[in-house]
Protein backbone atom coordinates (compact mmCIF):
# COMPACT_ATOMS: atom_id res chain seq x y z
CA UNK A 1 0.00 0.00 0.00
CA UNK A 2 3.02 2.47 0.33
CA UNK A 3 4.28 1.93 -2.48
CA UNK A 4 1.00 2.70 -4.44
CA UNK A 5 0.60 5.62 -2.53
CA UNK A 6 3.81 7.16 -3.04
CA UNK A 7 3.13 5.97 -7.20
CA UNK A 8 -0.03 8.17 -7.08
CA UNK A 9 2.07 10.85 -6.49
CA UNK A 10 4.70 10.70 -9.18
CA UNK A 11 4.33 11.99 -12.44
CA UNK A 12 2.50 8.85 -14.49
CA UNK A 13 5.40 7.51 -16.61
CA UNK A 14 6.75 4.35 -16.50
CA UNK A 15 10.72 3.53 -15.51
CA UNK A 16 11.54 0.42 -14.11
CA UNK A 17 9.06 -0.94 -11.91
CA UNK A 18 6.64 1.67 -13.17
CA UNK A 19 5.68 4.69 -13.26
CA UNK A 20 8.51 29.63 2.89
CA UNK A 21 9.52 29.50 -0.63
CA UNK A 22 12.59 29.52 -2.12
CA UNK A 23 14.79 30.00 -5.79
CA UNK A 24 18.37 30.73 -6.40
CA UNK A 25 19.64 33.95 -4.32
CA UNK A 26 21.99 34.47 -7.80
CA UNK A 27 21.15 34.57 -11.03
CA UNK A 28 23.51 32.36 -13.44
CA UNK A 29 24.46 33.87 -16.34
CA UNK A 30 23.48 31.26 -19.38
CA UNK A 31 22.26 28.17 -16.94
CA UNK A 32 22.34 25.25 -18.81
CA UNK A 33 19.25 23.32 -20.15
CA UNK A 34 19.39 20.74 -17.18
CA UNK A 35 19.96 23.45 -13.91
CA UNK A 36 17.03 25.34 -15.66
CA UNK A 37 14.97 22.26 -16.02
CA UNK A 38 15.63 21.52 -12.18
CA UNK A 39 14.36 24.90 -11.54
CA UNK A 40 11.35 24.96 -13.71
CA UNK A 41 10.25 21.58 -12.02
CA UNK A 42 11.21 23.46 -8.48
CA UNK A 43 9.47 26.42 -9.40
CA UNK A 44 5.92 24.45 -10.30
CA UNK A 45 6.05 22.57 -7.44
CA UNK A 46 5.93 26.17 -5.79
CA UNK A 47 3.20 27.03 -7.60
CA UNK A 48 0.99 24.35 -6.00
CA UNK A 49 2.22 25.33 -2.11
CA UNK A 50 1.37 28.32 -3.13
CA UNK A 51 -2.26 27.69 -3.98
CA UNK A 52 -2.95 26.13 -0.77
CA UNK A 53 -0.85 29.04 1.18
CA UNK A 54 -3.14 31.79 0.11
CA UNK A 55 -5.83 29.49 1.23
CA UNK A 56 -4.87 28.74 4.77
CA UNK A 57 -3.13 32.64 5.06
CA UNK A 58 -7.00 33.89 3.88
CA UNK A 59 -8.55 31.44 6.44
CA UNK A 60 -6.43 32.37 9.34
CA UNK A 61 -7.23 36.36 8.74
CA UNK A 62 -10.31 35.71 8.37
CA UNK A 63 -10.40 33.19 12.02
CA UNK A 64 -8.09 35.97 13.39
CA UNK A 65 -5.25 33.98 14.22
CA UNK A 66 -1.85 35.48 13.78
CA UNK A 67 -3.61 37.94 11.98
CA UNK A 68 -0.69 40.61 11.14
CA UNK A 69 1.52 37.49 10.36
CA UNK A 70 -0.87 35.74 7.68
CA UNK A 71 -1.52 39.56 6.12
CA UNK A 72 1.72 39.17 5.44
CA UNK A 73 2.12 35.47 4.13
CA UNK A 74 -0.98 36.67 2.23
CA UNK A 75 0.57 39.33 0.16
CA UNK A 76 3.53 37.34 -0.44
CA UNK A 77 2.28 34.36 -1.64
CA UNK A 78 0.10 36.06 -4.31
CA UNK A 79 2.79 38.35 -5.43
CA UNK A 80 4.96 35.33 -5.65
CA UNK A 81 2.34 33.27 -7.37
CA UNK A 82 1.36 35.97 -10.09
CA UNK A 83 4.97 36.86 -11.08
CA UNK A 84 5.99 32.94 -11.55
CA UNK A 85 3.20 32.20 -13.46
CA UNK A 86 4.71 34.47 -15.56
CA UNK A 87 7.91 33.40 -15.54
CA UNK A 88 7.42 29.77 -16.08
CA UNK A 89 5.45 31.08 -19.39
CA UNK A 90 7.42 33.92 -20.60
CA UNK A 91 10.78 33.87 -18.48
CA UNK A 92 12.65 35.31 -16.07
CA UNK A 93 16.19 36.95 -16.64
CA UNK A 94 16.34 36.90 -12.89
CA UNK A 95 15.80 32.99 -12.66
CA UNK A 96 17.36 32.01 -15.24
CA UNK A 97 14.52 30.65 -17.33
CA UNK A 98 14.05 31.48 -20.20
CA UNK A 99 10.66 31.39 -22.26
CA UNK A 100 8.97 27.94 -22.35
CA UNK A 101 9.27 26.18 -25.58
CA UNK A 102 7.33 23.19 -25.34
CA UNK A 103 3.52 24.48 -27.31
CA UNK A 104 2.28 21.77 -24.19
CA UNK A 105 3.80 23.23 -21.06
CA UNK A 106 2.63 26.25 -22.34
CA UNK A 107 -0.73 25.50 -23.19
CA UNK A 108 -1.15 23.52 -19.50
CA UNK A 109 0.48 26.60 -17.73
CA UNK A 110 -2.13 28.46 -19.09
CA UNK A 111 -5.00 26.98 -18.47
CA UNK A 112 -4.71 28.03 -15.16
CA UNK A 113 -5.66 31.64 -16.13
CA UNK A 114 -9.38 31.56 -15.22
CA UNK A 115 -9.34 30.76 -12.12
CA UNK A 116 -6.28 32.50 -10.73
CA UNK A 117 -8.09 35.47 -12.39
CA UNK A 118 -11.51 34.57 -10.12
CA UNK A 119 -9.57 34.17 -7.22
CA UNK A 120 -7.55 37.23 -6.96
CA UNK A 121 -10.27 39.68 -6.68
CA UNK A 122 -11.28 37.76 -2.92
CA UNK A 123 -7.18 37.95 -2.29
CA UNK A 124 -7.17 41.75 -3.11
CA UNK A 125 -10.43 42.14 -0.95
CA UNK A 126 -9.04 40.12 2.05
CA UNK A 127 -5.65 42.16 2.00
CA UNK A 128 -7.56 45.31 1.70
CA UNK A 129 -9.57 44.73 4.91
CA UNK A 130 -13.13 44.83 2.59
CA UNK A 131 -14.24 41.43 3.71
CA UNK A 132 -18.17 42.46 3.44
CA UNK A 133 -20.72 41.75 5.77
CA UNK A 134 -21.07 38.26 4.72
CA UNK A 135 -17.63 37.55 5.77
CA UNK A 136 -15.34 35.69 3.09
CA UNK A 137 -16.71 32.35 1.36
CA UNK A 138 -13.77 30.28 2.43
CA UNK A 139 -15.71 27.07 1.55
CA UNK A 140 -15.70 28.15 -2.03
CA UNK A 141 -12.55 29.87 -1.69
CA UNK A 142 -11.31 26.51 -1.07
CA UNK A 143 -12.57 24.42 -3.83
CA UNK A 144 -11.22 26.98 -6.71
CA UNK A 145 -7.90 26.85 -4.95
CA UNK A 146 -8.53 22.95 -5.29
CA UNK A 147 -9.24 23.54 -8.81
CA UNK A 148 -6.64 25.84 -9.67
CA UNK A 149 -3.77 23.43 -7.64
CA UNK A 150 -4.76 20.63 -10.28
CA UNK A 151 -4.41 22.69 -12.87
CA UNK A 152 -0.74 23.66 -11.64
CA UNK A 153 -0.21 20.35 -10.66
CA UNK A 154 -1.00 18.53 -14.34
CA UNK A 155 1.30 21.63 -15.57
CA UNK A 156 4.08 20.36 -13.21
CA UNK A 157 3.69 16.90 -13.80
CA UNK A 158 4.33 17.91 -17.52
CA UNK A 159 6.98 19.88 -17.50
CA UNK A 160 8.89 17.12 -15.11
CA UNK A 161 7.85 14.37 -17.40
CA UNK A 162 9.02 16.68 -21.01
CA UNK A 163 12.15 18.02 -19.25
CA UNK A 164 12.88 14.34 -17.65
CA UNK A 165 12.08 12.49 -21.19
CA UNK A 166 14.24 14.71 -23.33
CA UNK A 167 17.11 15.83 -21.11
CA UNK A 168 19.70 12.68 -21.64
CA UNK A 169 21.81 14.67 -18.52
CA UNK A 170 18.38 14.76 -16.58
CA UNK A 171 17.76 11.36 -15.79
CA UNK A 172 13.75 10.93 -15.51
CA UNK A 173 13.87 9.54 -11.86
CA UNK A 174 16.09 12.14 -10.65
CA UNK A 175 12.75 14.67 -12.35
CA UNK A 176 10.99 12.39 -10.44
CA UNK A 177 12.41 12.62 -7.14
CA UNK A 178 12.95 16.79 -7.19
CA UNK A 179 9.00 16.72 -8.48
CA UNK A 180 8.44 14.36 -5.11
CA UNK A 181 10.42 17.26 -2.91
CA UNK A 182 9.19 19.67 -3.87
CA UNK A 183 5.72 18.61 -3.01
CA UNK A 184 6.00 17.57 0.53
CA UNK A 185 5.53 21.78 0.77
CA UNK A 186 2.13 21.34 -0.72
CA UNK A 187 0.74 18.88 1.42
CA UNK A 188 2.74 20.80 4.31
CA UNK A 189 0.66 24.09 3.45
CA UNK A 190 -2.07 21.69 2.68
CA UNK A 191 -2.36 20.21 6.17
CA UNK A 192 -2.23 23.98 7.45
CA UNK A 193 -5.13 24.50 5.41
CA UNK A 194 -7.39 22.40 6.33
CA UNK A 195 -6.57 22.41 9.79
CA UNK A 196 -8.10 25.95 9.74
CA UNK A 197 -10.97 25.07 7.75
CA UNK A 198 -11.71 22.43 10.85
CA UNK A 199 -11.09 24.63 13.07
CA UNK A 200 -13.44 27.25 11.10
CA UNK A 201 -15.97 24.91 11.60
CA UNK A 202 -15.95 24.45 7.36
CA UNK A 203 -17.35 20.89 6.44
CA UNK A 204 -14.97 19.73 9.28
CA UNK A 205 -16.09 16.03 8.95
CA UNK A 206 -14.54 16.04 5.35
CA UNK A 207 -11.69 17.83 6.22
CA UNK A 208 -11.11 16.04 8.90
CA UNK A 209 -10.89 12.73 6.84
CA UNK A 210 -8.59 15.15 4.38
CA UNK A 211 -6.15 16.25 7.01
CA UNK A 212 -5.37 12.74 7.96
CA UNK A 213 -4.89 11.84 4.58
CA UNK A 214 -2.73 14.70 3.73
CA UNK A 215 -0.72 14.09 6.50
CA UNK A 216 -0.27 10.31 5.65
CA UNK A 217 1.08 11.08 2.22
CA UNK A 218 3.34 13.69 3.68
CA UNK A 219 4.63 10.98 6.19
CA UNK A 220 5.19 8.14 3.74
CA UNK A 221 6.70 10.62 1.22
CA UNK A 222 9.17 11.63 3.47
CA UNK A 223 10.38 8.51 4.14
CA UNK A 224 10.48 7.47 0.53
CA UNK A 225 12.48 10.55 -0.16
CA UNK A 226 15.06 8.98 2.44
CA UNK A 227 15.58 5.42 1.87
CA UNK A 228 14.08 5.52 -1.64
CA UNK A 229 11.74 3.07 -3.87
CA UNK A 230 13.39 1.45 -6.77
CA UNK A 231 12.45 2.67 -10.11
CA UNK A 232 9.84 5.40 -8.05
CA UNK A 233 11.77 7.89 -6.35
CA UNK A 234 15.68 8.08 -5.09
CA UNK A 235 16.87 7.77 -2.10
CA UNK A 236 18.54 10.63 -0.49
CA UNK A 237 21.47 10.91 -2.92
CA UNK A 238 24.15 12.21 -0.50
CA UNK A 239 24.57 12.59 3.25
CA UNK A 240 23.58 16.58 3.17
CA UNK A 241 20.36 15.94 1.26
CA UNK A 242 19.83 13.31 3.95
CA UNK A 243 20.47 14.93 6.78
CA UNK A 244 18.28 17.74 5.64
CA UNK A 245 15.60 15.49 5.27
CA UNK A 246 15.42 14.11 8.74
CA UNK A 247 15.67 17.60 10.26
CA UNK A 248 12.40 18.29 8.22
CA UNK A 249 11.28 15.06 10.27
CA UNK A 250 12.40 16.16 13.26
CA UNK A 251 10.97 19.59 12.87
CA UNK A 252 7.33 18.51 11.51
CA UNK A 253 6.67 15.94 13.96
CA UNK A 254 5.57 18.26 16.58
CA UNK A 255 2.82 19.42 13.98
CA UNK A 256 2.37 16.16 12.77
CA UNK A 257 0.74 15.20 16.51
CA UNK A 258 -1.71 18.18 16.82
CA UNK A 259 -2.50 17.57 13.04
CA UNK A 260 -3.08 13.90 14.21
CA UNK A 261 -5.31 15.13 17.29
CA UNK A 262 -7.65 17.42 15.44
CA UNK A 263 -7.87 14.75 12.33
CA UNK A 264 -9.43 12.28 15.48
CA UNK A 265 -11.95 14.98 16.79
CA UNK A 266 -9.48 16.15 19.37
CA UNK A 267 -9.79 19.69 20.61
CA UNK A 268 -6.65 21.73 20.23
CA UNK A 269 -6.19 25.07 22.68
CA UNK A 270 -4.67 28.43 20.95
CA UNK A 271 -1.12 27.42 22.11
CA UNK A 272 -1.03 24.19 20.27
CA UNK A 273 -2.66 26.31 17.01
CA UNK A 274 0.43 28.41 17.32
CA UNK A 275 2.90 25.79 17.45
CA UNK A 276 1.72 24.50 14.53
CA UNK A 277 1.60 27.59 12.53
CA UNK A 278 5.32 27.97 13.67
CA UNK A 279 6.60 24.16 13.24
CA UNK A 280 5.30 24.16 9.31
CA UNK A 281 7.45 27.37 8.65
CA UNK A 282 10.27 25.72 9.85
CA UNK A 283 9.55 22.78 7.76
CA UNK A 284 8.93 24.73 4.87
CA UNK A 285 12.01 26.59 4.55
CA UNK A 286 13.74 23.52 4.89
CA UNK A 287 12.18 21.50 2.36
CA UNK A 288 12.87 24.90 0.35
CA UNK A 289 16.75 24.20 1.09
CA UNK A 290 16.04 20.17 0.52
CA UNK A 291 14.85 21.02 -3.01
CA UNK A 292 17.73 23.74 -4.03
CA UNK A 293 20.11 20.95 -2.74
CA UNK A 294 18.56 18.66 -5.32
CA UNK A 295 18.62 21.31 -8.25
CA UNK A 296 22.87 20.50 -7.60
CA UNK A 297 21.97 16.37 -7.71
CA UNK A 298 24.17 15.75 -11.19
CA UNK A 299 23.00 11.91 -11.71
CA UNK A 300 20.84 9.27 -10.32
CA UNK A 301 23.31 7.10 -9.52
Amino acid sequence: MKLAVICRLAVGVSIALGSVIAVPDVAIAKPDAVTVAKRRINLAGRQQMLTQRIVSASCFITSDVERSKHIGMLAIAYEQFSSTHESLIKGNRELGLESEIHPNIVVALSKADDLWGGLQPTIVNILNGDIGADGVDLGGMDKTGLELMGDVDTAARMITRTYGENLPDLPLILAMTIDLASRQRVLAQKATKEYCLIQAGIEPDANRANLAKTVNLFNLTLDALIDGYAGVVLGAPNDAIRNKLNEVKEIWESSNKIFQAVATGQQVTDRETRIMIGSVEKALKKLNRVVRAYEQVKDAS
